[in-house]
């Protein structure tokens, strides 16, 4: 998935979608700020200080991310459950103010914006791209069940739902 995201590249923005966000950008506080250049820090270890200032300060993260892979996770999603019993992918667009909190106001506002509909089209190009690989190449969902089954090494998934609640 993540071959496919970096195909799929940047989102197509317009200096119009730049100037949207870069009013959501100037909304942030110091903190939020200083926040970006940490994480600006982590994404690009080997950036300069002026480089990492330029990124940090960006309304809207211009390249793919690379991939980091982690034991932890901060946030929640609904697929939880599911990736106990199954291999699971995620495609996350940047298509959101740099800084902007989840479930902000800003979230919200920018939600309506042409840089949401492009980070839409992005991550479902991504997913599509991703399907059709899956399909075409049934070695690779292969490989996914190998590698979610070390992963796991043995633990087997307990709901934390009681068997006898419902529904189920």
């Amino acid at each position: 998935m993540y071959e496919n995201l970096l195909t799929e590249g940047k989102l197509n923005l317009n200096q119009a979608d730049l100037e949207y966000a870069q009013r959501y950008y100037d909304s942030l506080t110091p903190a939020s700020k200083e926040a970006l250049i940490n994480r600006a820090q982590q994404f690009a270890p080997e950036a300069g200080a002026k480089e990492i200032q330029r990124l940090a300060s960006l309304p809207i993260a211009e390249q793919v991310q690379p991939l980091i892979f982690s034991e932890e996770t901060s946030g929640s999603t609904d697929v939880g459950d599911v990736s106990w019993v199954c291999p699971t992918a995620q495609v996350m667009v940047g298509c959101e103010p740099q800084g902007t909190p989840p479930h902000s106001w800003q979230w919200v506002a920018n939600g309506k914006s042409n840089i949401a509909h492009e980070g839409l089209l992005s991550a479902g190009k991504t997913i599509a791209a991703t399907a059709y690989d899956l399909l075409t190449e049934p070695e690779l969902i292969a490989q996914a069940k190998a590698e979610h089954q070390k992963t796991l090494n043995g633990t087997v998934y307990k709901s934390a739902i009681p068997a006898e609640v419902s529904p189920k």
